[in-house]
């Protein structure tokens, strides 16, 4: 078994799929547990939902598993929440805030800034598990420019 500093949760991109395992890497302060706080609140599906947050346990098979306290979040400066929890998931994204991500059986690592926006991380992600590129499904095509309208 592995111990990690991150953030694990359960995303739900579409309505009908099952979650997705998604750990959220990177130093103390750079935002993973608020960029959780808000993909947990604000999921349209109202299914994303934590697994682990600050010390992430996984099992042999690249699995997080569930905090031992439970579904809560600590949110800086605020206090501990507690969120809507999932069972344990298979990592399918390490995303990196703000520093390297750990290399983990399975899972394919995604860099973003720290305190990134949570709305622009799930198109990325939905993108990308639709088999899309990292341009969120919108490629770079012709330039528009002197087209009249």
């Amino acid at each position: 078994m592995t111990a990690l500093h991150g953030t694990a949760l359960g995303i739900a991109l579409t309505e009908q799929e099952p979650l997705q395992g998604l750990l959220l890497c990177g130093p103390p302060g750079s935002g993973k547990s608020a960029l959780a706080a808000e993909l947990i609140a604000h999921c349209p599906y109202r299914r994303t939902a934590l697994i682990a947050d600050d010390l992430v346990r996984l099992d042999s098979d690249g699995r997080a598993l569930l905090g031992e306290l439970g579904p809560l979040l600590h949110l800086r400066g605020l206090g501990i929440a507690r969120v809507r929890g999932c069972e344990a998931l298979s990592i399918r994204w390490a995303v990196s805030v703000g520093a390297p991500a750990p290399e983990l059986p399975e899972a394919s690592v995604i860099e973003v800034p720290a305190f990134p926006a949570a709305a622009a991380l799930r198109l990325q992600l939905s993108s990308l598990a639709s088999g899309e590129s990292l341009w969120c499904g919108f490629e770079p095509g012709p330039s528009n420019h002197g087209a009249s309208s």
